[in-house]
């Protein structure tokens, strides 16, 4: 409960913030974004403390105190401008939020509930799309208590964590104060998700003006898929029991295929859930296109310094939120000086100057509190290899096109991908602004690939989706208004299978992780972790199998010679070595104590999953160390004198 109420003391302070510096925003935006202020405090605050203090529990009550007083200061010394006026119409018509923000936020809290880490009868559950995912944060939540900074992988000792980690250790920070290791999952993330689906149903609205074309826009965003449900109908078509494997099978969905090529995952199901830090990078970049949008529409210089923040908080919440809007606000701020040098400065009284002025200190402020982020962490794991390479047309170039250009993205996206480029050389304006600031992104996720993983470039894809939809619903708008002055029959017809060819695929894709069940970890397993929580020291060095849900790593946060390829090999890292060892110490224990010696290896963990995966004598193990701790087939061995202090047998 103490955790609980420290997250909701930072929304507070949040919320406080956006009262006074964004005040003359509408209520829901307001609130909206005061929530987000108070995430980005809550997240960056601990990390600054924890620098000088590690990340304890005093770290904590010490980030709450100084985001006291920063909120305190700035009400204290801004001051509202009397001659600036309210935004009007700025929330969007409550008939459209409560039609699509209410039901994607019940799913989005059911599969957050679901999906991380449920108690089940002693063991712990978890859903499809977290089933691999979910271990690598939960050893960050766990493994970062009482930790230095910068911290380390504690699946790779010796190795800085640069992998985007504030929305682990926020909810490591929860877990600190004694919120269950459950809820410091889940709780931020459903509050992440309900400000997400918030903040794009207030950006669509502003960029369209329609309340049934915002929900068009949210409902193609969130429940995106494309047109696989076609290939789903012709195998259902030839064997009818193919029809239940959608709802049964490991990745059965319309949505992910890679044997059809399909690869565009539902962002609901396979990104917010699973991926933690793309769920909080878009917490955060959705508020910054929001702002720096309002910011040319205004030039209000205290929204572009807004954003600013924002945005130069981004990199360690995550790297591919923030080069996604880095890219697209150098192509707004290109189109629109473009476009103002095409006018008198006087039609709105804003001349190029002082619009580039603004855009500037958007851009000074963003980049100075990032590069410190990008010095200390992303550099240094980009270094090692394996990113920032050329690659053209993502996925589907693979030695050669797998599948025909267009086609590609027309049956990944649906029905939306037809008029993407009509739109866009259709756009006028703002939305020739916005067109172009998305296409920024994607000529560089066509050409530019960010990471090991070529796939992860979906990251910068779905930014350049999610400004693009808004522009493609006013084009079809136009298109709609045209056939209804022709008269033309059908048309209603044409509209309702746009919206189901554009909508089938996501809703397979939902139903399916809504009733996904795995179990992660048995009774047995937590019942030992449990044990070693309470027994081992934060710092013990575990030897054992290199498994992706590996329950020391993720349960106690205790550190492992060298953790699962899953996670290490995609995240660039050189690791060869250490695997190497790992595998020499559980083979031949004997031949290896110098190993166990430059590790510091405190325990050697033996269950089923490490006799199935080494050649290993377990006697020989046995004669060399005692056994500390055994429960069903789990046995463990102390190594170390401390650890050997406490051995059993």
């Amino acid at each position: 409960m103490i955790g609980i109420l420290w997250l909701l003391a930072f929304l507070l302070e949040g919320e406080i913030i956006s009262a006074r510096v964004l005040y003359r925003r509408a209520p829901l935006v307001r609130v909206w974004l005061g929530a987000v202020i108070g995430f980005v405090m809550a997240m960056w605050l601990p990390v600054l403390a924890a620098f000088i203090m590690r990340f304890t529990a005093a770290a904590q009550w010490v980030a709450l105190g100084v985001g006291a007083l920063g909120t305190a200061a700035i009400w204290r010394f801004i001051k509202p401008d009397p001659h600036l006026l309210p935004v009007k119409d700025e929330n969007p018509p409550i008939w459209a939020v409560l039609l699509v923000v209410v039901p994607l936020t019940v799913i989005g809290a059911y599969l957050q509930y679901t999906h991380n880490i449920r108690p089940v009868d002693g063991a712990l559950n978890v859903g499809q799309s977290t089933y691999s995912d979910i271990n690598l944060h939960l050893s960050i939540v766990t493994g970062v208590k009482d930790a230095a900074f910068p911290p380390e992988y504690v699946i790779l000792p010796g190795t800085r964590l640069c992998y985007p980690f504030l929305m682990d250790t926020l909810s490591g920070s929860m877990y600190i104060l004694g919120t269950d290791l459950a809820v410091s999952l889940w709780l931020p993330g459903t509050l992440m998700m309900a400000l997400v689906f918030v903040g794009y149903a207030c950006l669509a609205w502003r960029l369209t003006g329609r309340g049934w074309l915002m929900v068009l826009s949210v409902l193609l965003l969130f429940v995106n898929g494309g047109f696989g449900f076609a290939d789903m109908i012709d195998q259902v078509c030839k064997d009818p029991s193919r029809f239940m494997e959608i709802f049964t099978g490991y990745y059965k969905t319309p949505t992910n295929l890679p044997d059809l090529n399909l690869r565009w995952s539902n962002i609901l199901v396979d990104m917010m859930v699973p991926q933690r830090t793309f769920l909080a990078g878009w917490t955060v970049l959705i508020p910054v296109l929001y702002l720096v949008i309002e910011g040319s529409r205004e030039h209000n210089r205290r929204t572009f310094v807004v954003a600013g923040i924002l945005a130069g908080a981004m990199p360690m919440i995550n790297t591919h939120a923030f080069l996604a809007a880095g890219l697209s606000t150098i192509g707004f701020m290109v189109c629109e000086l473009i476009q103002r040098g095409f006018r008198k400065a006087d039609s709105d009284g804003i001349s190029v100057s002082r619009a580039f002025r603004d855009w500037a200190i958007f851009g000074i402020i963003a980049i100075a509190m990032a590069l410190p982020q990008i010095f200390t962490w992303t550099i240094n794991q980009a270094s090692q290899g394996g990113f920032v390479k050329l690659h053209f047309n993502w996925v589907n170039n693979d030695g050669g096109l797998i599948d025909d250009y267009l086609w590609f993205w027309i049956k990944n996206i649906g029905p939306a991908a037809l008029f993407i480029i009509p739109a866009l050389i259709d756009s006028k304006k703002e939305q020739r602004m916005i067109a172009v600031g998305a296409f920024s992104i994607f000529v560089v996720a066509e050409t530019i690939v960010f990471q090991p993983l070529v796939y992860d470039n979906n990251k910068l894809y779905y930014v350049w989706y999610l400004l693009m939809l808004p522009v493609v619903m006013r084009y079809l708008e136009r298109i709609w208004e045209g056939m209804k002055r022709m008269k033309l029959r059908g048309i209603s017809l044409l509209a309702g299978a746009f919206v189901v060819c554009g909508l089938l695929s996501g809703s397979l894709t939902i139903a399916r992780e809504w009733i996904s069940d795995y179990q992660l970890y048995s009774a047995l397993e937590v019942e030992t972790m449990d044990y070693v929580d309470d027994n081992t020291p934060q710092d013990a060095v575990f030897l054992m199998g290199g498994q992706h849900n590996n329950a020391v790593s993720t349960l106690t946060g205790r550190k492992l010679v060298c953790g699962s390829d899953t996670f290490l090999y995609f995240h660039g890292l050189n690791y060869s070595q250490q695997k190497a060892d790992a595998y020499a110490m559980l083979i031949d224990p004997a031949q290896n104590a110098a190993l166990f010696d430059q590790y510091a290896v405190d325990y050697i963990y033996i269950s089923n999953q490490e006799r199935a995966q080494y050649p290993l004598d377990e006697s020989l193990i046995a004669s060399l160390y005692p056994l500390w701790y055994s429960h069903g087939d789990i046995n463990i061995y102390a190594v170390s004198a401390r650890a050997q202090a406490g051995a059993v047998g």
